[in-house]
């Protein structure tokens, strides 16, 4: 899926909230956002694949620990 760079506002306490979130899961906030979004996306078209292909097994990881 082709990715492209979005600007949006989020609360303050929430953006760290996610900051910390993904840190302590070694996730980017990024990968997160992607996962959440493609959740409910599938949730309200009943649809378990994107496109007719399986859902990937590899997710995102940040080289921070």
């Amino acid at each position: 899926m082709k990715k492209k760079r979005q600007n949006f506002t989020i609360d303050e306490e929430l953006l760290e909230w996610l900051r910390s979130y993904a840190s302590n899961e070694s996730r980017t906030m990024s990968s997160l956002i992607n996962s959440l979004v493609l959740e409910l996306k599938r949730k309200q078209t009943g649809s378990q694949h994107e496109g007719g292909l399986p859902k990937p097994n590899n997710v995102l990881k940040s080289k921070r620990n």
